[in-house]
């Protein structure tokens, strides 16, 4: 079957979930500040309402509005209480304003191909290399669509792990049923990934900029493609620190130019206060996400201040932060074992693995240790997980246990966050519930998937620890790394 036809198929999933309300107040957010955007100017949300996101997420919304205004003929401004405009059951709007995400999600799954296959071209230059054969004779030794790890065409692993992805039931159920813009965010930070990868200081730096000023929490990825973009170029003449600095100069005048009229209106200082205070917004030690702290005080985390001290010594919050800390701190070791570029290949396989599972880890770790956690903040492991095991499928003639392992983790992470995501949805909004999917809320099977969430967090952190000892030999095959 065409490959198209599997993307296709993935988007009509999508659609078919379109006319559900999604999380009801999310999307009335969405209509309030995209209305004042529209009729208010950009920077009205800033002034007039209760906005609580990033800059960026306003031109999608005023967009959005000024859409459903042209083709209904509603006007905000002069019937702000319309009935049919804030019905829960608005279909247009609902299409409008869920279009941006499962785009987002296609362009994931795509990204996710593209870099596989990339990959696996990358892996036939150096063999071409390695065998004293110049790289014009590339396409005589392998072409991208032959033969690759246990005897699968790269076409074949490159689709697979996108459909990991785009067949993945939490990024149906975000994107499509929820409502949420979790998937944009991912998309630009896997866009800047690409960037790394293609060598192209602009798309990396342009991307992970416009990422932060859509969803604040990919501050925490933005640190490790500049480390990761250091370790590949510094192998001489401080080529590393130079494209840190250029990539840098990108980025803040990307910063600049996304938030132009909030400069120029004098309003940029409320756009960094909402940046900043959305880690002070709900100030509890769980926000709805089955993790550490769910184990710890289950339902009533969502009302119990992490500011709190633990034995007189610490609050709740700052033991998060050392914890994530520590494990933000495996991720960058994991980076520090890149090497530059060799063989004139820039970032090879077992680089680009190093990259992804750093931000694998990180992704794990800032869902299951910091407080304020919301159900929806482990989104973004599903990108990069789904990359990664793609990668390994091309390695698999390696090590096909640790594949297997992975892979297992993989599939008991998604039905855990599958399970979160739709108790809070039902916990909040009973109607929602679907026909295939119960409403099967109690507290024993909230702190029973949060204990599971823990057990493969610990296993892979524990995977990712054993690159550093002897037991890592044991685990896998001699010449295999990462």
């Amino acid at each position: 079957m065409p490959t198209f036809i599997f993307f296709l198929l993935s988007i009509l999933v999508r659609i078919s979930f379109l006319p559900l309300p999604g999380f009801k107040a999310d999307i009335a957010y969405w209509k309030w500040w995209g209305m004042s955007a529209a009729h208010d100017g950009i920077t009205g949300p800033l002034l007039y309402t209760a906005y609580n996101y990033p800059s960026f997420y306003l031109y999608i919304l005023k967009t959005t509005s000024h859409l459903y205004e042209f083709l209904t003929g509603y006007n905000y401004k002069l019937n702000p209480h319309d009935y049919l405009f804030w019905t829960d059951t608005n279909l247009l709007y609902l299409i409008l304003i869920k279009t941006p995400y499962i785009l987002a999600d296609l362009g994931i799954g795509i990204l996710i191909y593209k870099i596989v296959l990339l990959l696996s071209n990358k892996i036939n230059r150096r063999g071409c290399r390695a065998r004293g054969l110049p790289v014009e004779r590339l396409q005589f030794e392998r072409s991208e669509n032959e033969d690759v790890g246990r005897g699968k065409s790269a076409t074949h692993y490159a689709l697979i792990a996108s459909l990991l992805y785009l067949f993945n039931p939490v990024t149906i159920y975000n994107s499509s049923i929820w409502g949420q813009t979790d998937s944009i965010g991912s998309f630009l930070v896997l866009l800047s990934l690409y960037g790394l990868l293609k060598n192209n200081l602009f798309l990396l730096a342009f991307s992970g900029a416009v990422a932060l000023f859509m969803k604040t929490q990919t501050v925490i990825f933005l640190p490790l493609i500049f480390f990761a973009l250091y370790k590949l170029k510094n192998s001489e003449n401080d080529a590393g620190f130079k494209s840190v600095v250029k990539a840098l100069w990108i980025f803040i005048g990307t910063v600049i130019l996304i938030n132009l009229p909030f400069l120029a209106t004098h309003t940029m200082d409320r756009v960094f206060e909402i940046m900043y205070s959305s880690q002070l917004y709900f100030p509890y030690v769980s926000m709805n996400a089955y993790n550490l702290w769910w184990i710890i005080f289950g339902k009533a985390s969502a009302g119990f201040w992490d500011q709190n001290l633990i034995a007189g010594l610490l609050t709740f919050k700052t033991m998060g932060v050392i914890l994530f800390g520590a494990c933000y701190l495996l991720s960058l070791s994991i980076l520090n074992r890149i090497k530059a570029e060799k063989n004139g290949v820039f970032c090879d396989l077992e680089a680009l693995k190093k990259i992804c599972l750093s931000l694998t880890v990180s992704s794990f770790a800032f869902f299951m240790l910091l407080t304020q956690m919301h159900e929806r903040y482990l989104f973004p492991l599903f990108a990069f997980y789904s990359l990664f095991l793609g990668l390994l499928f091309l390695d698999s003639g390696k090590s096909r246990r640790f594949m297997v392992f992975h892979l297992v983790c993989f599939f008991l992470v998604s039905i855990l966050n599958l399970i979160n995501l739709h108790q809070v949805m039902v916990m909040n909004y009973p109607d929602n519930t679907l026909l295939f999917f119960p409403n099967l809320f109690s507290e024993n099977l909230t702190s029973i998937v949060a204990v599971l969430n823990l057990a493969v967090f610990i296993a892979v952190i524990a995977s990712a620890l054993r690159s550093f000892s002897s037991l890592y030999k044991i685990f896998c095959y001699r010449d295999y790394h990462i």
